[in-house]
């Protein structure tokens, strides 16, 4: 499992495949940067009328539920000379802590590294 930490930009790796998740897990902060945002974004390759799907789980894995993104733009198609955001969307993950997600494309064209960015704001 991948551990994201605080306020850094982590790469979850490149996702080539619809339904392929990829687990990980949120560093906890101190009381004072409890993260209640995650961003997540691909930067480069193909992403068309791609669906962002975020599961989280709070009983290490034995049960899973959906989270719909707070905001998504994730329909552009991005040069392999260019290194621009093709698509991000942000998840509000308020009151999940020490929980485990898992995150994946659940429709559209992917080819594309994952970077993801907990955060406060």
């Amino acid at each position: 499992m991948i551990l994201v930490a605080h306020e850094r930009t982590t790469s979850l790796g490149e996702i080539s495949a619809i339904g392929q998740p990829i687990l990980f897990g949120i560093e906890q902060g101190d009381g004072m940067h409890r993260h209640n945002q995650l961003l997540i974004c691909a930067t480069s390759g193909t992403l068309t009328c791609a669906e962002p799907a975020l599961e989280v789980s709070l009983d290490e894995g034995g049960s899973w539920f959906a989270l719909k993104p707070h905001s998504s733009d994730l329909t552009a198609e991005v040069s392999g000379d260019l290194v621009p955001v093709a698509g991000i969307c942000k998840f509000n993950i308020l009151g999940l802590h020490d929980a485990q997600y898992r995150f994946c494309f659940s429709a559209g064209v992917v080819n594309v590294p994952v970077m993801i960015l907990a955060t406060v704001a």
